[in-house]
């Protein structure tokens, strides 16, 4: 409806992070998918998970950016950073073990779509193992 160039500037994530301002990012469910490997996978493609360029091959992000925009970004807008946000001696640490690395998947970033989650631990307590 409005157009490609508008696309190409949708969701500048790119020229934001080179100008200094952090991006959070999530799944704006229900609009969106639960499962954050397809946003993770739109910031770092700017593709949709079937492969359909949205535009904006500018407004990239690498794969650290793009999880870090779901991890430390999140506590920095909600000024939590020194509680949560990564994982450090003294902070919250509610974590999910993947079944891979995500921030490693630059030169195929479509591998991103096969993330999932192997366990997740809240508040010291495991409460779910694949």
């Amino acid at each position: 409806n409005y157009g490609q160039e508008r696309m190409n500037h949708e969701l500048p994530y790119r020229t934001f992070l080179d100008g200094g301002i952090h991006v959070a990012n999530g799944t704006d469910y229900p609009v969106l998918s639960l499962n954050p490997a397809y946003t993770l996978y739109g910031a770092i493609t700017r593709n949709l998970a079937d492969g359909n360029c949205v535009g904006g091959e500018a407004e990239r992000v690498t794969a650290y950016e793009a999880m870090y925009s779901y991890t430390a970004s999140g506590a920095y807008f909600t000024f939590d950073e020194q509680k949560k946000g990564t994982l450090t001696p003294g902070k919250y640490a509610d974590i999910v073990v993947l079944n891979f690395d995500p921030t490693t998947v630059d030169d195929e970033p479509e591998k991103i779509l096969e993330l999932e989650a192997e366990q997740t631990i809240l508040g010291g307590k495991t409460v779910f193992i694949k």
